[in-house]
């Protein structure tokens, strides 16, 4: 049996933390985001271009070598959405897509597609609802400013995408890599594992509706507050089973919870934090991770700000330490950057402010 987590499940709940979404996207009742989307794409593609990840496009219309190049973009993923924005583009004109058009040509925005689609295949994509194609378009155009996305409709559409990933890799093999082969005596045997554990299952409507609790920091608690939201962590559920050794499973992440009856100490972070006690919204999925005490809302995993944008310079070629670069490649192997979402709750209680 594993043991108990520790100070690092402290690092995900403490990145799990809500704080106010600062900016969010103008929107125009008239448009639809999934033409905004539509239109922003096609100002980098210019008729008969075969779409390839080294956009942005040469004023002759080539592609410029972007060193290195890795499949961090899905190009069926980009022509499923510009097929299905061309209804809706051809009858509109999207204006927040000419706001934008300095961007459009660039990384970035192929990165926020890539960061929001990562979970879906063209085909869930050519069956999806535009309904539902509207929300996660216009949750691109949010991952391209500041703050996490208020977008529960598309948050609750991802979360959907992500259990059905996760259910796909039930029953199957799960695969381990030693991040660090050789270690030594004092040196952490850090491993990574892609799959899912036989033991996690899906909470029932009955189950998920129990009063949860999220851990946190007193910043954290007070920018939930404010929000009546939480984000998705930076980091995925991690299990110690040994003194020195530690896995990652990089496949569960999203906001994690536990129990009021459990303590803060039980589940690896300070014996006295701040805390909110909230419930899930219907319509998003709960996982229960470890029985009685670990539970988790699945989304995609989200990166920093500042590390999104290092990883779109190092795509463009600009030097990077060797070090770093190591780290940027893996990221781009595992999909590259993930979004920012801000998770709808129901607070129905807290740790007293300080």
């Amino acid at each position: 049996m594993g043991m108990r987590l520790s100070a690092l499940w402290l690092c995900a709940l403490l990145s799990a933390a809500a704080v106010p979404a600062r900016a969010q996207r103008a929107v125009v009742a008239s448009v639809a985001p999934l033409a905004e989307l539509g239109a922003l794409l096609r100002t980098a593609l210019p008729p008969g271009t075969v779409l390839a990840p080294e956009l942005p496009l040469s004023p002759a219309g080539t592609l410029p070598s972007v060193q290195p190049t890795l499949p961090v973009f899905d190009t069926a993923k980009l022509e499923v959405l510009l097929q299905r924005s061309e209804p809706l583009r051809a009858a509109q004109t999207p204006s927040a897509a000419a706001a934008l058009t300095p961007q459009a040509a660039s990384l970035s925005v192929l990165s926020a597609v890539n960061a929001v689609f990562q979970d879906l295949s063209p085909d869930e994509l050519r069956a999806m609802p535009v309904a539902e194609l509207d929300h996660l378009a216009g949750l691109v155009f949010d991952q391209l400013r500041p703050g996490p996305a208020a977008a529960p409709a598309a948050v609750a559409v991802l979360a959907r995408a992500r259990l059905r990933r996760l259910d796909a890799m039930s029953g199957q093999p799960m695969k381990e890599t030693a991040l660090n082969p050789d270690p030594g005596p004092y040196e952490f045997d850090l491993r990574n594992v892609s799959g899912v554990p036989p033991a996690v299952r899906r909470l029932s409507e009955d189950e998920g509706s129990v009063t949860f609790r999220h851990y946190t920091s007193e910043e954290g608690l007070r920018a939930i507050l404010a929000a009546g939201s939480l984000i998705n962590g930076h980091t995925p559920y991690m299990l110690r089973i040994g003194r020195m050794v530690w896995k990652t499973f990089k496949d569960l992440s999203g906001v994690f919870l536990t129990l009021p009856e459990v303590g803060g100490g039980d589940v690896g972070v300070a014996k006295s934090p701040a805390y909110v006690d909230l419930k899930v919204p219907k319509g998003l999925p709960i996982l229960e991770i470890e029985p009685g005490r670990i539970y988790l809302i699945p989304l995609p995993g989200r990166v920093r700000r500042d590390l999104r944008e290092r990883f779109l310079s190092w795509l463009r070629g600009e030097p990077v330490p060797p070090a770093e670069a190591r780290e940027l490649e893996k990221l781009g192997q595992e999909g590259g950057p993930g979004p920012a979402l801000s998770v709808p709750i129901e607070i129905v209680g807290h740790s007293p402010l300080l």
